[in-house]
């Protein structure tokens, strides 16, 4: 069974699949492999689980090819993916569903989901995509990063020495400078949303 915004619990999705090839989509659930391509049909992520063994494989938004699950926080899941014909990877982000149900939620979302894509900074995340999955669960598509965030580098390090903590800051200060400047406030900043690379 899977769960999707507006949908009782229990309440069974159908399944959705994929040609990598030409991304032509089949609800037919006899379909495994596309007519037009002869390529083997990929699964839809149909449903939000922060289990690896349910979302790897899947596909998002029929274009994105989930690696691996990189995090979870309070806002969302975020993915490693692979761009199915593009050769890109990308990070990609989905509201938890029962926040995505709560209309001011998925609001703010969808409005720092444009903000975030406005910025090109090297400090600053890119954002070159948003969207919904077919369940309805607002989605947005990032660089993905080559590094660690600064709580898991801070726990494998320990203290950092003064002179590294204030680089560091100082970027920080920089990237939030340029938010700033625009009339954007970043309403998160924490560690763990801060990146080393």
């Amino acid at each position: 069974a899977s769960w999707a915004p507006g949908q009782s619990e229990g309440a069974t999705l159908h399944r959705v699949r994929v040609c990598p090839r030409c991304q032509r989509q089949f609800e037919d659930p006899a379909c495994r492999v596309c007519p037009h391509d002869s390529v083997d049909l990929l699964d839809e992520l149909a449903a939000y689980s922060s289990r690896a063994d349910q979302v790897v494989g899947k596909v998002v938004a029929g274009r994105f090819l989930v690696e691996r699950v990189l995090g979870e926080g309070g806002m969302g899941l975020v993915l490693a993916a692979r761009h199915l014909t593009l050769p890109q990877r990308v990070a990609v982000k989905l509201l938890h569903p029962e926040l995505a149900a709560m209309a001011d939620i998925r609001d703010r979302f969808v409005r720092e989901a444009r903000a975030a894509a406005t910025f090109s900074d090297p400090r600053i995340v890119t954002v070159s995509d948003f969207g919904e999955t077919g369940p309805g669960i607002p989605y947005l598509v990032m660089e993905l990063l080559d590094g660690e965030d600064l709580y898991a580098w801070s726990e494998r390090r320990g203290p950092l020495p003064p002179a590294e903590a204030a680089s560091i800051g100082v970027q920080i200060a920089r990237a939030l400078d340029v938010m700033h400047t625009r009339g954007f406030v970043h309403r998160d900043v924490k560690h763990e949303n801060v990146w080393l690379l």
